[in-house]
């Protein structure tokens, strides 16, 4: 609401924003999913062989971990679709227009990190983590020109780190987490309590799947193949 109320203030339309409602909205949105879904998956499976990482069983019912895992898309495509619009939607452009992409970027990467300070359980590292991921969706945004495909990888990334929650079987920090996870050796590799993501590994995949959307969107015949704009 807040950002529809400045672009409006400020005669912007929804293409300023970030959010162009034209056929490519839900193909991007799509491609982020399936980028962020293939980065937790590689990530699961490096875990498994050299992090310890080991699913022992379900916390649920298995129609309510169905339940749990619905829900939870629903609230994390809102709650992405908010913080996209919030910090690289209309401030991170008229930012940019003024200052320049980099100082841009970084302001908002910098806001995005400070408004999680409040979330259970937030440390430093997991700061200076979500900093790195908001130049990140910076950048998604900056190539692809709009923002759905931030708001599809960032959806996805959270569902995964929602519904498989952290190591141990105390889920009073995770009430939605639909397993129960081990992990074992050495918390720069598996996160330790923090959970995979927040791995030395789970960052470098972070940057990583970077690469995938700048060469989608720098090369002209990956941009045929893939009917992108």
């Amino acid at each position: 609401m807040t950002t529809l109320i400045f672009a409006l203030w400020d005669h912007k339309d929804a293409a300023f924003c970030g959010i162009p409602l034209n056929a490519f909205g839900l193909r991007h949105f799509c491609y982020g999913g399936i980028l962020a879904f293939t980065g937790a998956l590689l990530l699961g499976v490096f875990e498994y062989c050299f992090g310890g990482f080991r699913i022992s069983g379900l916390v649920w019912p298995l129609l309510t971990t169905g339940a749990i895992i619905a829900l939870a898309a629903f609230w994390v495509f809102f709650v992405s679709l908010t913080e996209e619009l919030w910090f690289r939607g209309y401030p991170l452009k008229k930012f940019e227009d003024s200052l320049g992409w980099w100082p841009a970027a970084l302001l908002t990467s910098c806001a995005f990190a400070a408004c999680h300070m409040h979330n259970q359980n937030e440390n430093y590292a997991e700061m200076v983590f979500l900093f790195l991921s908001g130049l990140i969706l910076c950048g998604l945004r900056r190539l692809s020109g709009s923002l759905w495909l931030g708001i599809g990888a960032h959806a996805v990334a959270d569902l995964a780190g929602i519904v498989l929650g952290t190591p141990g079987t105390n889920l009073s920090g995770s009430p939605i987490q639909i397993v129960y996870l081990t992990v074992s050796g050495s918390e720069l590799i598996n996160g330790g309590d923090n959970g995979l993501m927040f791995s030395l590994p789970g960052i470098g995949m972070q940057f990583l799947l970077m690469i995938v959307p700048l060469f989608m969107f720098s090369r002209p015949f990956v941009k045929k193949i893939f009917f992108l704009k």
